[in-house]
């Protein structure tokens, strides 16, 4: 019986140190850069290909908790006409991410962003409008080591 007792406890040692590893695998992959950009300008990216599609439940996953509320305005003020617009579209928004200012040793940041072929909600009641060439400013906010963009509000255009 001790040798069974002793297997047992080796055998435990080895599933502990095994998803010891893994834990600490799976954690410095998360914190390394991708090779499509940094994890600030992959939000950015993300976040404007689900907002500028009207996608807004998807685009909550790339802002601050307390920018939810825009969101759902947004998603509130769009109308079947605008949903009929945007689908007689023959392609969907198209974004350019233009420049990200997210220092490392900071917690503030921007985003400089150039979209094309997206649908304007500027009055409300009123059918939205497609727009091309549009440049938007986003904030951004690091809360817990991840980028996220802050909305104080929908975003406007910047104007050139």
């Amino acid at each position: 019986m001790p040798a069974v007792n002793q297997y047992i406890q080796e055998y435990m040692k080895r599933c502990l140190g095994l998803f010891s590893f893994l834990v600490a695998f799976t954690y410095s992959c998360e914190h390394l850069p991708t090779s499509h950009g940094s994890q600030a300008e992959n939000v950015v990216d993300s976040f404007c290909q689900t907002y500028f599609s009207y996608q807004f439940e998807r685009a909550m996953a790339f802002v601050t908790d307390e920018s939810h509320k825009w969101l759902i305005y947004a998603a509130s003020n769009v109308h079947q006409e605008d949903i009929d617009l945007m689908r007689s579209q023959e392609s969907t928004a198209s974004v350019d991410v233009n420049e990200v200012i997210a220092p490392e040793n900071d917690t503030i940041g921007y985003a400089l962003v150039s979209v094309d072929n997206h649908l304007v909600m500027d009055s409300i009641g009123e059918v939205g409008h497609m727009r091309d060439n549009a440049q938007y400013r986003l904030g951004m906010v690091k809360r817990g080591g991840k980028w996220k963009i802050k909305m104080d509000g929908l975003p406007r255009e910047v104007k050139r």
